[in-house]
């Protein structure tokens, strides 16, 4: 059944592609209701014992199918209109809420929200543990039957813009009118109308679901519950002799909700100019956009871009609208998810000058590798119109790279390269040999005016060059001791290594206030400690890790300086910083100079002369024999 379907949705859109501006159909009939007794078409799956309003309006849940056999419980949508005749076989489409166009979005959300949340979506029982924790207790006899009709007035509450009717009267009736034998799940006999406390239980559940149901918020549509229903192409190239190889780009969409980006189940089929193209083959462009190539276009001619195939859609609540229009049966909404038949159509044109175009090239080269993405925009009047993305990945520094040839109508385009250029870049840009000077440093995204004159042989290649250079970056702190007063004459050294064992040429001296300054240092991650403190202080043994970046801007510092917390993790320096050095205790340290030693004269005539003497004569006579042993 389903590879039948597909043969004649096939069929269909070549038919309407050959015929531009004959009447497109919006889609296969896939969704049926009847009142015969064939196999999965009842017209009820469950009715109600209830009446609703003074004409004696019966709540029920019907049951459609589509060409599978599969069944889909539904509601009434549409109070207004009645049900089909008896044997009448009606087909339906399946549509997002919001696209019926019967009722505004905001009545869209909350029939959302009461189908997604009633019975039989919900069993009774869990209708009961929702409704009592939101204060809405129903009495001990709540019955299916019950939960269903208060679903159904709240759903017309909302269909028919406005209230159903201000009064509503609930009549129990176990009555079988004519045609309506084919209820499969009927309900049993459990009040008697004569019975007005039963009666009262009745209207009082009834009308808390209802109650319930319309204090819930109304729901958007599930991201992947939006049904396909348009299209929109555009051509991104010209040919020569009056057709045209045309690379079209298109997007899928919902005139409610906009663009939908394809889900791996879909399975859909573009089809346009005698050709189709199944959606496996599509190229991914990004942003909910795709393209394929057309071959032999003819310019000035309408070409019909039909979309039509099998879209999955997630679990959500559904409009399903009659085929053949509002009246000719009723609306119904209904919990789905699964495969559903879509169709949309769209149309464009090659205005101007089809005889001419040519190929635009872009060429990217650079000493930094990296991932380079380039906007095509067309220049018309002072405006710019983006019509393609050229993304350029070079592997190696001094790589070369260029773009796949992109064919454009006859006229004038900017290529603007997205990526910002930061100091340190220097810019070349080229169009066929001729060079367009940059400036790095006040250009954010640089771009070029191009203009294609030449036939559909014709190249014109655009190179952007980038030649980078680390611009050094500067950095300083302050050397005080306790009293937070500069220190003169602490040395601090840049090392390779957090263990600080591989030293680098930077050093620098704190001068008279304390100051440290590292001038010109290279892009990277140093280490810096303190090598030697200054007299009469104790030396710093901590480490700080000094990041020096790529600058924004010529002449302005970007470094950062981190330092370990207590838990060993480093931390960035906010603001200034300052390293602590103590002053040692006066009596610790060693004097300058060495203090000469104090010689005592002997007493004239002191018999301690000649000891003296004779110690003197005894040093000298030693002396000289080292001498002479040295010597020999």
């Amino acid at each position: 059944m389903k590879r039948t379907k597909r043969i004649w949705a096939a069929a269909l859109i070549m038919a309407l592609c050959l015929l531009s501006g004959a009447a497109f159909a919006e889609g296969e009939e896939y969704y049926w209701h009847s009142k015969s007794t064939e196999e999965n078409t009842k017209t009820y799956y469950q009715r109600s014992v209830h009446r609703i309003c003074e004409g004696g309006f019966i709540p029920a849940i019907y049951n459609i199918v589509d060409g599978a056999g599969k069944q889909y419980d539904v509601y009434c949508c549409d109070f207004e209109t009645g049900i089909l005749a008896s044997g009448e076989r009606i087909a339906y489409r399946r549509l997002t809420l919001e696209n019926s166009g019967y009722y505004p979005p905001e009545a869209a959300k909350k029939i959302r929200a009461i189908a997604l949340n009633s019975y039989p979506v919900l069993s009774l029982e869990e209708m009961k543990t929702r409704m009592d924790k939101a204060g809405y207790t129903l009495n001990e006899g709540a019955s299916e039957e019950q939960l269903l009709s208060g679903a159904q007035r709240a759903i017309w509450q909302y269909s028919n813009n406005g209230p159903v009717k201000e009064q509503a009267v609930y009549k129990y009736s176990l009555r079988i009118k004519d045609g309506y034998a084919d209820v499969i799940k009927a309900p049993e006999e459990k009040y008697k109308e004569s019975n007005e406390q039963h009666y009262n239980e009745i209207k009082e559940n009834v009308q808390n679901v209802y109650d319930y149901l319309m204090s819930l918020n109304g729901k958007e549509a599930s991201p992947g519950g939006i049904a396909l229903n348009g299209v929109t192409a555009t051509p991104l190239s010209a040919g020569t002799s009056g057709t045209a190889d045309v690379l079209l780009k298109f997007k899928l969409k919902n005139d409610k909700h906009g663009s939908i980006t394809l889900n791996e189940k879909d399975d859909l089929t573009l089809a346009a100019n005698g050709k189709t193209f199944p959606s496996r083959e599509w190229r991914d462009e990004g942003n909910g956009e795709y393209s394929v190539t057309l071959q032999g276009v003819t310019a000035g001619e309408n070409i019909d871009v039909a979309i039509s195939g099998e879209q999955y859609l997630a679990r959500d609540a559904y409009f399903y609208e009659p085929v053949s229009g509002r009246n000719a049966a009723q609306c119904f909404v209904g919990v789905a998810e699964g495969m559903t038949p879509v169709f949309a159509r769209g149309s464009f044109k090659i205005d101007g000058d089809a005889g001419k175009a040519a190929y635009l090239s872009v060429k990217k080269t650079s000493n930094m590798p990296g991932t380079y993405k380039f906007n095509v925009y067309k220049a018309e009047n002072d405006t710019k119109e983006l019509i393609n993305t050229v993304e350029i990945t070079t592997a190696e520094a001094d790589t070369c790279v260029v773009s796949e040839k992109i064919l454009l109508p006859v006229g004038t385009y900017i290529v603007e390269e997205e990526n910002a250029i930061k100091a340190g870049y220097t810019l070349t840009v080229t169009v066929d040999g001729t060079e367009y000077a940059v400036n790095s440093e006040t250009v954010d995204k640089p771009s070029v005016h191009v203009t294609l004159s030449a036939d559909g042989s014709a190249e014109v290649t655009v190179e952007f060059a980038n030649c980078y250079e680390e611009i050094p970056s500067s950095f300083g702190f302050k050397k005080t001791d306790e009293h937070d007063a500069g220190v003169k004459g602490a040395v601090f050294a840049l090392f390779k290594n957090e263990g600080c064992t591989e030293p680098t040429a930077y050093k620098q001296t704190s001068d008279s206030n304390g100051d440290v300054k590292f001038p010109l240092i290279p892009v990277g991650i140093y280490y810096m400690k303190e090598t030697a403190a200054p007299y009469g202080y104790y030396l710093n043994k901590e480490i700080f890790k000094i990041e020096v970046l790529v600058q924004e801007a010529s002449g302005t510092d970007n470094v950062a300086i981190y330092r370990k917390d207590a838990q060993d993790r480093w931390v960035k320096v906010e603001g200034s910083l300052e390293v602590e050095n103590s002053r040692k205790p006066e009596n610790h340290y060693a004097p300058e100079k060495p203090v000469p030693a104090i010689v005592v004269m002997p007493k004239t005539g002191d018999g301690s002369v000649l000891l003296s003497a004779a110690g003197l004569l005894l040093a000298a006579a030693a002396v000289c024999g080292l001498k002479r042993r040295i010597r020999g």
